[in-house]
């Protein structure tokens, strides 16, 4: 039995209490770390105050938290600077020298967690997130931070993924057979994050849009290798590093997912993208101007909740009453064109 059939046999009950009691210890460790915080970062602090430095800190976490800061990475301004240390090489490989990668390890892994609980204004961590409605994920992140924020909030928001000369050379041939056709990418299930039982719109809807408008573009399914399969699709589960994902999902005409990953990378190349957004979060929170959104209209007077686990018995009405065929209207409008 693999972790996906257990949590499914899980009682929800026990689901929720292991889930606060998490949240419990976690919340211990950062007030730990957040006291000795002001004791170690004081003076380092001041002294990039002094320079117009700003260091984001960010431990390994979803791949869209990640890329929403690619845009701060590889920016130029003469009058302040940035840098990033980060867990994930593949995210912001080829963005410049203003940024230091740390191997995922136990030491590591505590370092940076500890200097991620930064309250200072120029060590910005995971502590400075806010939650505010209608406001763009990476907004949220750094609002706190006012002088930093008043800094960023006019650089793009666009997601920035930049090639090598190798890799475009490696991945044109590894890929060849498929970036001759036109071709979506989709995903099947939304299984990656704590959010998913309220962002998982469902396989069956995923295949319904398969079954209708596979005849006009062919579809690549991406995810993980455990992700249930769809009908109809070019088989790409598992089969992909973050790199050659990134590539495959550039060379595409259309994309088709729920609010994560996908809808933020697409930004990167203006790619037309239906996403499905859950009623937990505001579609703000990932809007770019190549976004078709779809939501549940009218909206849910607990809309939006910011809760991993749904009141109404662990089906969100605001998916569960989301139509496949208004995202098969927006893709035989996208394909059409």
């Amino acid at each position: 039995m693999n972790t996906k059939e257990i949590k499914k046999k899980l009682p929800r009950r026990f689901y929720i209490i292991s889930r606060k009691l998490k949240i419990y210890l976690d919340k211990i460790k950062f007030t730990i770390f957040i006291f000795f915080n002001y004791i170690v970062f004081f003076l380092p602090n001041l002294y990039l105050k002094s320079k117009k430095i700003y260091l984001i800190v960010k431990p390994s976490t979803s791949i869209g938290d990640l890329l929403i800061l690619t845009p701060l990475v590889d920016i130029k301004e003469k009058n302040f600077s940035v840098y990033l240390i980060h867990q994930n090489k593949e995210v912001f490989e080829n963005l410049g020298n203003n940024q230091k990668y740390f191997k995922k390890n136990f030491f590591n892994n505590l370092l940076i967690q500890f200097m991620s609980a930064s309250h200072f204004s120029n060590i910005i961590g995971d502590s400075f997130g806010t939650v505010k409605n209608k406001m763009h994920l990476r907004d949220q992140l750094l609002y706190n931070k006012k002088e930093f924020y008043k800094l960023t909030k006019n650089i793009s928001r666009n997601v920035v993924v930049k090639f090598s000369n190798e890799e475009l050379n490696s991945f044109k041939k590894k890929f060849s057979g498929l970036i001759k056709n036109n071709y979506g990418v989709m995903l099947s299930e939304n299984n990656y994050s704590g959010h998913s039982q309220v962002k998982n719109w469902g396989w069956k809807n995923m295949q319904k849009i398969v079954d209708e408008t596979g005849k006009m573009i062919k579809w690549v399914q991406v995810g993980m290798s455990y992700d249930k399969k769809l009908n109809g699709v070019m088989d790409f589960r598992g089969k992909t590093n973050i790199r050659e994902l990134f590539y495959v999902v550039s060379k595409s005409k259309i994309i088709v997912t729920t609010e994560g990953m996908l809808t933020h990378l697409s930004s990167a190349f203006n790619i037309p993208c239906i996403t499905i957004y859950p009623g937990f979060l505001d579609k703000e929170l990932s809007m770019y101007k190549n976004i078709i959104p779809i939501v549940h209209k009218p909206k849910m007077e607990c809309s939006p909740c910011w809760k991993a686990v749904c009141k109404f018995n662990g089906k969100p009405p605001c998916l569960e009453k989301i139509n496949p065929k208004k995202v098969i209207k927006e893709v035989q409008r996208i394909v059409r064109k």
